[in-house]
């Protein structure tokens, strides 16, 4: 049953990622960037999110028959989509919008590093997929605050403003 739903969740993952990416887009066109974020912020934000969670996912199927890989990519690519649920959780607004990403991105490593610590007291060492997940994490908030203050990023998701 789970290879079945497997199959189901693969389209589910591309659908995810096509329609996140596009739904990142049009919320920028239709000036509903939420208040804490610019739309030069938003932009890169939405868009690695949904091609970190889909880069970690898909590997995580490609790797179906490593079940130890499996789930721990799969696992972090869940931590990784979770970015909108714990901006709405810790109030953004109030922190700031940028700010909020570090925030967040350090409750990411920490369930990624409950992962490694599973990972220490199961297995005696850590899974390397649990590694790249770790990597994938930061390095999707770091990637997003650099996008963000490259001037054509910002003239980019300027010019997707309604006029």
């Amino acid at each position: 049953l789970h290879r079945r739903l497997g199959k189901l969740g693969a389209v589910l993952i591309l659908a995810m990622i096509v329609i996140g990416s596009y739904a990142g887009i049009q919320s920028i066109a239709r000036n509903h960037v939420p208040p804490h974020y610019t739309p030069a912020y938003f932009l890169p934000l939405v868009q690695v999110a949904v091609i970190a969670f889909g880069a970690l996912a898909i590997a995580g199927l490609v790797k179906h028959r490593d079940t130890q890989r499996h789930r721990r990519l799969m696992l972090m690519a869940a931590i990784v989509i979770a970015d909108p649920a714990l901006d709405r959780i810790l109030p953004g607004p109030l922190i700031g919008g940028p700010v909020s990403q570090w925030y967040i991105m350090a409750i990411q490593l920490v369930l990624a590093g409950l992962v490694l610590l599973h990972d220490r007291k199961v297995l005696g060492w850590v899974h390397p997929a649990t590694w790249w997940g770790i990597a994938v994490i930061a390095g999707s908030h770091v990637l997003t605050d650099v996008l963000a203050r490259i001037p054509a990023v910002e003239a980019y998701a300027n010019g997707l403003l309604p006029a």
